[in-house]
């Protein structure tokens, strides 16, 4: 019922998806982008040249995950029309598969894995072109739905299950995927504390439960994340440690954080005023922070 109701409601929101000469607009992911990597998608597990802008670059290689599965079923256009609804439904089943884990009632876990698709964040990411990061979300969905009841049968199988849908959470999403992956381990850890009553026994037993979850995503991610370390930051140019390197990165590094003070503007909007203001009004004068 759950699988109904997500295909039904994502079916209505892309049925232009199914004209044949329409793709799903997407920023990030735009059709001309798609078209070099499903061309030549076998040979991209051994790299990829990424070359249209001037002479190109290297983006490391395709990995084993659901993203590429879906190219080589699809092809480009396929892939362009549907790769966001695909990635909402992962999101949406894990989700209603994490609430089913915690015993709640039938139509909680529907209503539950719906909001979780159609939550705002999730959906104008998927629709923007990096549908990836949902995907990821859901498959972190199902990782924390194995781990959620401590008294379940094949309680170890489902931990290494549990790791390998982090693994693939990593490859999907990359560096948003490995920061996913910690929320994982620390419910690993409190799921183990809380299934014992002696508290000794039961962060061991956390412990052996987050090590598992890690090696086994490890083992899933290791091809990922030796390609993001290769080519996100050995011999980039200016990520050196000296003091020079790291003055000219930290402008960028921090142009959108805020004083520390000022993250109470989170709370109160407003409390420090705002950066932008009137054309003939002097510039920054209807903001008092720092």
């Amino acid at each position: 019922l759950a699988v109904g109701c997500l295909l039904l409601m994502l079916v209505v929101l892309f049925h232009k998806s199914f004209l044949p000469g329409q793709v799903h607009f997407s920023n990030d992911g735009p059709l001309g982008a798609i078209r070099p990597w499903a061309d030549n998608v076998l040979a991209n597990f051994q790299g990829v040249w990424y070359d249209l802008t001037w002479v190109g670059l290297p983006v490391g290689s395709a990995s084993p995950n659901l993203s590429t599965a879906l190219l080589i079923a699809l092809g480009a256009v396929g892939y362009a029309k549907f790769y966001a609804p695909f990635a909402l439904f992962v999101l949406g089943l894990g989700a209603s598969f994490f609430f089913r884990q915690l015993k709640f009632a039938p139509w909680v876990c529907i209503l539950g894995g719906l909001a979780a698709m159609l939550n705002s964040d999730f959906f104008s990411a998927a629709c923007w072109g990096v549908a990836a990061q949902p995907l990821s979300f859901g498959l972190c969905y199902f990782a924390i739905g194995l781990l959620a009841d401590p008294a379940a049968p094949r309680r170890w199988l489902r931990t290494i299950l549990a790791g390998f849908f982090v693994g693939l959470n990593v490859t999907e999403a990359a560096d948003i995927g490995a920061i996913f992956s910690l929320y994982v381990a620390a419910f690993a850890f409190y799921q183990g504390i809380i299934s014992q009553r002696v508290a000794l026994k039961g962060a061991i037993v956390g412990a052996a439960r987050t090590a598992i979850v890690a090696l086994c995503a490890a083992l899933i991610a290791s091809q990922a994340v030796l390609m993001l370390v290769a080519t996100q930051i050995q011999g980039v140019a200016g990520m050196q440690q000296d003091e020079q390197s790291k003055e000219q990165r930290w402008d960028p590094a921090t142009q959108w954080s805020l004083p520390k003070v000022e993250t109470l503007s989170i709370a109160i909007p407003g409390l420090f005023g705002y950066r932008m203001e009137p054309l003939d009004s002097k510039p920054g004068s209807q903001y008092w922070g720092t």
